[in-house]
């Protein structure tokens, strides 16, 4: 799955956002799924499955958006 002995730091970080970011997906779509206001026990895995995916899509464009900031910053420093 990830391969951690010949990477550099920034790829280990980057490897470890992205497993964080499932998790917490995952883990949101199970509280959304197994909300039964939002949803009935039936539809279980619609429930889950959209909150899965707007949870990792929210997610990862925060980071790219904290991710870019950053980028700029470095730059921006290194230039002055």
């Amino acid at each position: 799955m990830f391969k951690f002995k010949n990477v550099t730091k920034e790829e280990k970080i980057e490897q470890i956002i992205v497993v964080v970011i499932f998790l917490l997906s995952i883990g949101t779509g199970v509280f959304v799924g197994g909300n039964e206001e939002w949803f009935r026990n039936a539809h279980f895995s619609a429930g889950y499955m959209a909150g899965s995916l707007v949870t990792c899509v929210v997610l990862f464009s925060i980071y790219q958006l904290v991710n870019v900031v950053m980028e700029f910053s470095k730059k921006n420093a290194q230039t002055h």
